[in-house]
């Protein structure tokens, strides 16, 4: 979901050549140092957060719990479900607007 600005990764990549590393061996040693130099978005272009969301209160919203035998969601929790999309939606809007200056 999240994606790595190229320019940061870049920067990153010939940081560490310089000194004698890969950008594989520092993900695998210390993945906290590289995150906290490359920074990550959610690309609004294709509204992925409205998609995964949505996908995940679809998988799980009907699956009924093994101990109350009651689904994950109540026709309550399904009002709030909406409302959740409802609101990545509007969001997504708002951001191809803004972007367009």
């Amino acid at each position: 979901m999240f994606i790595q600005d190229q320019r940061d990764k870049l920067e990153v990549i010939a940081y560490l050549e310089k000194n004698g590393t890969t950008f594989a061996v520092k993900r695998k040693s210390d993945p906290e140092w590289l995150w906290k130099r490359i920074r990550c978005y959610i690309p609004f272009e294709k509204n992925i957060l409205y998609q995964v969301v949505k996908e995940l209160f679809d998988c799980w919203g009907s699956v009924v719990c093994t101990v109350t035998k009651q689904p994950l969601f109540s026709e309550e929790s399904w009002k709030k479900a909406r409302g959740i999309l409802q609101y990545f939606s509007l969001l997504h809007l708002f951001l191809l607007e803004f972007n367009k200056f």
